[in-house]
């Protein structure tokens, strides 16, 4: 496989995540030891156990004032983790894909606010974008791009849906970045196919319309996209002068690319 890492991922540039709920814990600890430990020095010093409520009245105002910054604080961090997770679990998907093919990673379309592309892949079978996403649960998707997740009631065997709510919606963005790169190749004479592809790494789809605009691979799809792809038919005089006009057109400079092979993947990882 030939592999350009465009930039680093939005994931990427947040700090380190780490796991929200066991991170909380310790700070809700902490806090609750500092309170208790001030409440008591300043009770013994002023001789006065009002003091003590005082205190522990003020920090549990101030802790319901930072709680909900606080879970926000921790929520991001713990999501651009598993967003990294989700990346490097694809990526291992990709290495079979053969040197026909250039893996660029978190491609960010010149000049525009498409957003991020975790995966732009070039080859004689046409463009393919991937959108990563490491949701849990079981989703379905309707025509108006909309996700929901299935939720359960007391009942257990009454299952329901509710809507996802999403900071960005992927399927409206990756219709918005196919539409980009559509462009950018019609603008520079260039016919070929571009293919959207959402995937969710440990997320499984019930059901979406017949006919989607969208490709969308769930846990148990995502792994077969190397294999899928070789069934394809490869597009009509497709060549290495070609790919070189698409690199110029997406303005990704070739000098970059590297090859992976199986003995230096994990350097890449």
């Amino acid at each position: 496989m030939r592999y350009i890492k465009f930039k680093e991922s939005y994931a990427e540039r947040k700090e380190e995540y780490f796991h929200s709920k066991f991170v909380k814990g310790f700070i809700v600890l902490a806090f609750l030891s500092i309170v208790i430990f001030i409440g008591l020095y300043l009770s013994i010093k002023l001789k006065s156990f009002l003091t003590f409520l005082m205190v522990l009245f003020l920090a549990i105002i101030l802790f319901r004032f930072w709680g909900p910054k606080l879970d926000y604080f921790l929520y991001r961090r713990d999501i651009a983790g598993k967003g990294i997770e989700g990346e490097d679990e694809f990526f291992n998907v990709l290495k079979s894909i053969g040197d026909d093919y250039i893996v660029i990673q978190n491609y960010e379309v010149p000049e525009t606010r498409s957003g991020d592309i975790d995966f732009l892949i070039v080859g004689p079978k046409g463009i393919f974008i991937f959108e990563i996403k490491n949701y849990n649960g079981v989703f379905r998707i309707c025509s108006t791009n909309e996700i929901f997740k299935k939720k359960w009631h007391k009942n257990i065997l009454k299952p329901h849906y509710e809507l996802l709510n999403l900071e960005y919606n992927p399927l409206t963005q990756l219709l918005n970045q196919k539409g980009i790169i559509e462009k950018i190749l019609k603008d520079s004479n260039i016919h070929l196919p571009v293919y959207p592809n959402l995937v969710f790494i440990n997320g499984e789809i019930e059901s979406y319309p017949s006919n989607y605009p969208i490709f969308i691979l769930d846990k148990s799809h995502y792994k077969r996209f190397p294999s899928n792809l070789f069934k394809m038919d490869e597009i009509r005089d497709y060549s290495l002068e070609l790919e070189t006009k698409i690199l110029e057109a997406l303005k990704i400079d070739k000098s970059k690319i590297q090859i992976i092979t199986p003995q230096n993947i994990t350097k890449f990882i």
